[in-house]
């Protein structure tokens, strides 16, 4: 999908030197969900039945009290509200924790307060990190966590988790807020010695541009040991309009990572301004990688004049003629659509009208509506008509793309002559629950029609039981070894924490489903995401699964699954290449990395899982 726990017992958690979390292994222990009431608990989470969970709350064993706690950070409910308010005084500490998490995830200002107050009468001090942990989430997702002091003061933390989550929300904070700390900011970016809390700083100086801030970010950008802090550098310095920049990032294309090359090359698109073509097309032929080449080529044609632009033009068009694999098929056509509109818009079209795989219709779809996006009013009607006639597309990827583009408001003069009937004639052609994603651009575009709010997402029913006998043979770690084309990467499930998540990846798995299959979608020093049966982002499964959330949260090495919104997860999976505390409690964590980080770091799109096999 296009958009993104632990067993104490199991997993022990450190931090190395440079801040950064190892997880060791400490052998695999028997499933604990063969226990006739604990599997009770997890069938009435999986049902989504809010009074059964509320009587298991108060069960007389501990370890069922804990699972019905959690069961709620899944599924949130005001209904639970009270109910979890009293349980953070329960005698057990591992169920105050897991209330702790239920009430993070809770989004809910009364619960909040709630929890804020029980951290000051917590005397246990595994409870107490958790609730200041769960504390501070439930804040930010509030919106409540505005005040860069506060979150300045929050980096004094001995606590790794407060410490990201704090940097990040900085990251984000509003620039005028920001301004007063800008010397303190440039300081800890330069000094922080926990990698993952300076790379969030690194971020947050995105938002000044005073000649010691951009001296330093270049200098990171250049010359730090650290990959994650040069790309870093490298996005807090993109999208300022300054000429001496793209000079910069040019330069930056003799990185000897591929991931901070792949971040230049990002940068260099975002500028508005003329770029030298000719200098561009100098760096581009000395890259021995298409996925860093085949973009440079394409900022030739859209900077570029006379004979340097006809070159470009000529080769991509020669290279579009090589067997290529389809992920270089779809840089190309990304390239060629710098073109001039008209020829860019001829050659869109083209491959629109030809069989291709998912992934070409899906990058010639976007690359139309991006050529719609620069049209001049003249242009707009021929393109109104292509735009709506995608519409009507077979494909769920290139109807989709479309919906949500034309519901946005730089596309408001493509709806003329659209009508809400038309929209929901085509949405009531799609299957669910394997066409959610494009059924809900279609529903949000139809409100657009119809002068209404932005829906809200609605997932479809639940339709896919946990299976008993497999989750019981399944052991707390069970390792799975993903052979790449870059090397291998082994994954530890964590079924206490995700059982029908684990289930499910578990039978793909078995059944041979992700051989063969691409890494689609990969952020530098953020996600690698594979598993698509589509190749584009865009495929799912005839079901969908449970979100299901647990104690740990999306740090590097986690793997979750992919999900257009609560409850509507199947078979795409995501590895973690750094943190991202904004992800906890949205999407399913169910494993996590155990050997070969430094290959899923290499990943990069059109990388195949070669095959995705079971351990002994």
């Amino acid at each position: 999908m296009r958009t993104l726990l632990i067993a104490p017992l199991l997993l022990l958690f450190a931090c190395g030197s440079d801040g950064s979390e190892t997880i060791q292994q400490q052998g695999t222990l028997s499933s604990a969900w063969p226990d006739d009431t604990l599997w009770a608990v997890l069938q009435a989470q999986d049902h989504r039945d809010v009074q059964a969970l509320l009587g298991f709350l108060v069960h007389k064993r501990e370890d069922v009290r804990e699972r019905a706690a959690l069961a709620f950070a899944s599924h949130p409910d005001t209904a639970a509200r009270k109910a979890l308010i009293h349980a953070l005084g329960d005698p057990s500490a591992i169920v105050r924790k897991a209330v702790a998490v239920a009430i993070g995830n809770a989004t809910d200002s009364i619960s909040w307060r709630a929890l804020s107050a029980a951290s000051d009468a917590e005397r246990d001090t595994s409870v107490l990190r958790v609730m200041l942990e769960q504390t501070l989430k439930a804040e930010v997702d509030l919106g409540r966590a505005k005040d860069p002091e506060r979150l300045w003061q929050l980096l004094a933390s001995g606590n790794q988790r407060i410490r990201m989550r704090a940097a990040q929300q900085l990251a984000r904070s509003q620039p005028d807020r920001l301004a007063p700390m800008e010397p303190r900011l440039l300081n800890a970016a330069s000094e922080e010695s926990d990698t993952h809390v300076r790379m969030f700083l690194v971020g947050a100086l995105r938002h000044f541009n005073s000649n010691p801030v951009m001296t330093a970010l270049m200098a990171m950008a250049q010359g730090d040991k650290l990959v994650a802090i040069r790309v870093s550098a490298l996005r807090a310095l993109g999208n300022r309009e300054d000429e001496k920049l793209a000079v910069f990032f040019l330069d930056r294309m003799n990185d000897g990572s591929q991931a901070a090359r792949l971040t230049a090359v990002e940068q260099l698109q975002r500028i508005k301004k003329p770029l030298d073509a000719d200098e561009i097309w100098k760096v581009a032929q000395a890259q021995g990688d298409p996925f860093t080449q085949l973009p440079l080529y394409g900022l030739v044609l859209k900077h570029g004049s006379g004979g340097t632009r006809l070159i470009a033009r000529e080769l991509l068009k020669a290279q579009a003629m090589l067997d290529n694999m389809d992920q270089a098929e779809a840089a190309i056509l990304r390239a060629q659509s710098n073109d001039s509109l008209q020829l860019a818009e001829t050659l869109v079209m083209s491959w629109l009208a030809k069989p291709s795989p998912a992934l070409l219709y899906n990058t010639a779809a976007e690359a139309l509506v991006e050529l719609a996006r620069r049209a001049k009013p003249v242009e707009r009607p021929r393109l109104r008509g292509e735009l709506i006639m995608l519409l009507s597309s077979p494909d769920v990827g290139v109807l989709a793309t479309v919906a949500d583009a034309v519901a946005g408001g730089d596309l408001a003069w493509a709806r003329e002559g659209l009508s809400v009937e038309q929209v929901r004639s085509r949405q009531n052609q799609l299957t669910l629950p394997r066409d959610y994603e494009a059924w809900f651009a279609l529903e949000k575009l139809a409100a657009v029609l119809g002068g209404m709010p932005e829906p809200r997402p609605a997932p479809p029913a639940w339709g896919h039981p946990i299976d008993h006998m497999r989750l019981a043979a399944i052991a707390h770690g069970q390792q799975y070894r993903i052979k790449t084309n870059r090397g291998e990467i082994a994954l530890a499930l964590e079924p206490m924490s995700a059982p029908g998540s684990c289930v499910a990846f578990d039978s793909l798995a078995s059944a041979g489903f992700y051989n063969g299959k691409y890494f689609h979608r990969v952020i530098p020093n953020f996600v690698a995401q594979g598993g698509c049966p589509r190749g584009d982002g865009w495929g799912s499964m005839d079901w969908t699964l449970r979100t299901e959330i647990g104690y740990e949260g999306f740090t590097k090495g986690a793997v979750g699954l992919a999900s257009a919104g609560r409850d509507t997860e199947s078979c795409q999976f995501f590895i973690m290449t750094a943190p991202a505390p904004h992800l906890d409690g949205r999407y399913t964590r169910f494993a996590h990395v155990v050997e070969g980080m430094d290959v899923a770091e290499r990943l990069v799109v059109g990388d195949v899982i070669l095959a995705l096999e079971k351990m002994p």
